[in-house]
């Protein structure tokens, strides 16, 4: 099972991250593969509460390369996609 996480990055607040955490925990206890458009705020949080618990994430980033990954990323593939990666995110 694959589990599409989205949300505000730079702008996300405490209260959004905290349950973006707690929703990327509750994932990886389910077996699911979270994947998330790979960057900060809400998807970092989702990234790392998965990882935690022993998941596996995947982040579509938008650049060319892997240099704006997040440390939580089981996998980072660079889409060069921009803001357009996040119809794949929806679509996993």
């Amino acid at each position: 099972m694959y589990a599409g996480v989205v949300g505000p990055g730079d702008g996300a607040d405490a209260g959004e991250c905290a349950t973006a955490y707690r929703v990327g925990a509750l994932l990886a206890r389910a077996g699911a593969i979270v994947v998330t458009g790979g960057g900060g705020g809400v998807m970092a949080a989702a990234c790392r509460g998965a990882f935690e618990h022993g998941g596996v994430t995947v982040g579509l980033l938008p650049g060319d390369t892997r240099a704006a990954a997040g440390g939580y990323l089981s996998v980072s593939i660079p889409t060069g996609m921009g803001q357009m990666r996040n119809a794949l995110v929806v679509r996993s």
